[in-house]
């Protein structure tokens, strides 16, 4: 669980995890998951408030297609972004290895795990969505504990159609 310097924006409440969500004017440029007992509150900016419907919807799947439309400004090395980008293109439902993004991008999978733990964009750039060879795999740099709860949450839902 991490808290950035910045204040956020909107902390909502949703069943796997409170979040915050720290925007720059109308961009989207971080998600954190909060710790426990962090109080929710919400913001009547139009761009916070869609992207909060837009997560509501996903927990609820009404979410149209479970494709998150939101602006949003991803700052990470250029291999991260390359990472991220190979993560986005993973479809609402399935998964892809470690190794499977290593060998498109040519790198490691550790390399790969370095960069979803990385990822200031949970959710929307779906590292849950990345498992190792052999099971799970971690989640945010753990295995176990609240954020390994948070992805087996996460794979659950999106395993129900």
């Amino acid at each position: 669980m991490e808290k950035t310097s910045q204040p956020y924006s909107t902390v909502l409440e949703t069943p796997f995890a409170m979040l915050g969500l720290v925007f720059e004017d109308e961009t989207l440029i971080r998600i954190d998951y909060l710790e426990d007992g962090s109080v929710s509150f919400s913001s009547n900016n139009k761009a916070i408030q869609n992207i909060s419907g837009q997560i509501k919807r996903y927990c609820e799947k009404t979410l149209d297609k479970n494709a998150f439309d939101a602006r949003y400004e991803l700052t990470g090395t250029a291999f991260q972004k390359k990472v991220w980008n190979q993560i986005e293109a993973i479809a609402y439902g399935q998964t892809r290895t470690y190794g499977d993004i290593a060998r498109c991008l040519k790198t490691s999978p550790r390399a790969v795990g370095n960069a979803c733990r990385a990822n200031p964009m949970v959710l929307l750039v779906p590292c849950h969505r990345v498992v190792s060879a052999s099971g799970m795999g971690g989640y945010l740099g753990k295995t176990s504990g609240k954020m390994a709860a948070i992805k087996k949450w996460l794979l659950a839902h999106e395993a129900l159609h």
